[in-house]
């Protein structure tokens, strides 16, 4: 409910039903809403609007709308990656080697430079992103 438009505190949620254009707008300026559902849970379109014109509120996902195979996957229509207040990173699910390994001790790692204040490691250019797109 602190998400939403009240007194108090700035809210967050954490996604795992379907957000409508209304729900969008519903939710304080501050707001952030964290999809750990499915990409189609919350209208594209509504959402890159409700971002450009919300600078406050933030979108997090690591999951995204189906392409036209129905695979989730991540070729945006929508210039989302030039947010600053949309964070998107690849969908990874289930334990692997991957996760519960290196990864798992730089992201711990990246956090704790994060929290004391030093510079973090591998952070990810933005600009690569409009380069890959070109090509």
């Amino acid at each position: 409910d602190s998400a939403y438009n009240s007194d108090g505190a700035n809210g967050w949620i954490t996604m795992t039903i379907g957000v409508d254009p209304d729900k969008l707008a519903a939710m304080k300026q501050d707001a952030i809403l964290v999809n750990v559902a499915r990409g189609e849970g919350v209208e594209k379109r509504a959402l890159y609007d409700h971002l450009v014109g919300s600078q406050g509120f933030v979108y997090a996902t690591d999951v995204w709308w189906p392409g036209e195979d129905g695979a989730e996957s991540f070729s945006p229509d929508l210039p989302f990656l030039q947010l600053e207040n949309f964070i998107g990173t690849p969908h990874a699910s289930g334990p692997s080697a991957i996760i519960t390994g290196t990864v798992g001790r730089g992201v711990v790692e990246n956090l704790t430079r994060y929290f004391t204040g030093r510079p973090l490691r591998n952070v990810v250019d933005r600009s690569e992103y409009a380069r890959a797109r070109r090509q």
